[in-house]
C-alpha cells in the first residue's frame, strides 16, 4: 500500500520539476513569438515568488518583461506577464469560480507603473481580483480614462501547458491578438484551455 504522504511529496516534486522546466522555455519561446507592432524584452524581466512559511514549496512565481513599440525601441508600452499559480489561499475564498481550484498560468499584460505582481495578478475563488474587473470572454481587466483597454490578463489550465509549442500556442498567441486590439472573443478564438470567470459575471 502506498503512503499518501510520500505520494504527495513525490508528485510536487515531479511537478516543481515540470514548472522549472515551463520557467527555463519563456525566454525561447518569447523570442520566437510574432507579437505585431510589438516586441518583448527577454533580458529585461523583473521575478517575483511567493512561498509558504513551513511548506516546502513554491506556491506562485511571476515574470514580468517590458514590451517596446517596433517603431519606437525606446518607448516602453508596458510589461507582458506569466505567473505560474499551484496554490494560493485566495483560491478557498469562494466557491464561485471553478478555476479556483486549478493549477493556473496567467497571462497579462499592464503599463510600466503598474505592472502585475504577486498582489495583483490572481484570482480568488469568488471569482474576483484585487485590480481588475471580469470583463467576459475569460478576460480580467480595467479601461483608462479614453475607454481603452489599459492593463488586462487572462488565464489557462496549466495542465494544459506541457511544450513550447503549447506556451505559443496557448498563451503567447491570445496575449499577441490582444495586445494589438483584438477582443477577446477574437483572441481567445479556438483555445479551451482559457478560463472562464463565474457564470453570473
Amino acid at each position: 500500500m502506498s503512503d499518501p504522504i510520500w505520494t504527495t511529496f513525490a508528485n510536487l516534486t515531479k511537478i516543481t520539476e515540470e514548472a522549472d522546466s515551463l520557467l527555463a522555455t519563456y525566454s525561447r519561446t518569447i523570442v520566437g513569438h510574432d507579437f505585431g507592432r510589438f516586441t518583448v524584452d527577454v533580458d529585461d524581466e523583473d521575478t517575483e515568488t511567493i512561498e509558504d512559511e513551513g511548506n516546502w514549496s513554491c506556491l506562485y512565481h511571476v515574470t514580468n518583461y517590458r514590451v517596446y513599440e517596433r517603431t519606437h525601441r525606446l518607448a516602453s508600452r508596458g510589461k507582458l506577464a506569466l505567473a505560474i499559480s499551484f496554490y494560493r489561499y485566495e483560491d478557498d475564498a469562494g466557491n464561485a469560480w471553478p478555476g479556483a481550484k486549478r493549477a493556473k498560468l496567467y497571462v497579462g499584460f499592464a503599463p510600466v507603473a503598474k505592472a502585475w505582481d504577486t498582489y495583483s495578478l490572481f484570482v480568488n475563488g469568488a471569482g474576483d481580483a484585487p485590480s481588475a474587473a471580469y470583463l467576459g470572454d475569460g478576460l480580467w481587466g480595467n479601461h483608462g480614462k479614453d475607454g481603452s483597454l489599459a492593463s488586462w490578463f487572462f488565464c489557462l489550465a496549466l495542465s494544459s501547458i506541457n511544450s513550447r509549442t503549447d506556451l505559443d500556442e496557448l498563451a503567447l498567441t491570445p496575449a499577441s491578438r490582444l495586445m494589438n486590439g483584438a477582443s477577446a472573443k477574437d483572441a481567445f478564438q479556438g483555445i479551451e484551455a482559457i478560463l472562464a470567470g463565474p457564470d453570473h459575471r
